[in-house]
């Protein structure tokens, strides 16, 4: 089986890193999570929402 076959789990290499610490232990914010923080932030929120993942470390958003 080749790592390029549709349906194999991601390579050490394809996790995404924190860029502030370093850590591979990040996760996808999911887009529920960033309309609840639309819904009660409003405006302002919407500057946060372009980050994608969340460092489980150290809390770095990006």
């Amino acid at each position: 089986m080749q790592d390029t076959e549709k349906g194999s789990a991601p390579s050490g290499e394809d996790m995404p890193v924190c860029p502030a610490c370093g850590s591979r232990k990040v996760r996808r914010i999911a887009f529920t999570e960033k309309l609840g923080l639309a819904f009660l932030k409003g405006e302002r929120a919407f500057l946060e929402m372009r980050n994608t993942f969340r460092c489980s470390d150290c809390g770095k958003e990006w």
